[in-house]
């Protein structure tokens, strides 16, 4: 009996994510997409992201590549917005001030690119005292 061929594309394929968190939150949601195939970007500060020092980073940058930029000044929010035009998903992690800071809230992002999927992690809601 002979085995059906192998289809060697992955689901994602063809899917661009941007990753614009630090540590395990983000990383974590935007490595299993990149294990199904996505083309992940992951946005970090000059000198890297500040959780890379630990033992378990490998574990959640696997499968990306990375983009710096300065997200505190106006050419690193520019040039990840630019990647925001370019991209199928885009991921934050954080409350959604940083968000508004950085000019990639839903909003933003729908004026940007209208068809991108945006998804915030936040450690408390998106609303309430503790958002």
């Amino acid at each position: 009996m002979e085995s059906a061929p192998v289809d060697a594309s992955a689901p994602l394929d063809g899917i661009r994510v941007l990753d614009v968190g630090s540590g395990p939150v983000s990383g974590i949601a935007t490595a299993v997409l990149a294990d199904f195939g996505a083309d992940v970007v992951k946005v970090e500060p000059p000198g890297g992201e500040r959780f890379r020092a630990l033992a378990a980073s490998p574990l959640w940058l696997r499968g990306k590549r990375s983009a710096v930029a300065d997200l505190q000044n106006a050419d690193g929010r520019g040039f990840a917005r630019e990647l925001a035009r370019a991209c199928d998903v885009l991921v934050l992690a954080g409350p959604p001030s940083r968000a508004a800071k950085w000019k990639l809230t839903p909003d933003d992002l729908a004026q940007l690119n209208p068809r991108a999927v945006h998804c915030q992690i936040t450690p408390w809601g998106p609303r309430g005292a503790l958002a």
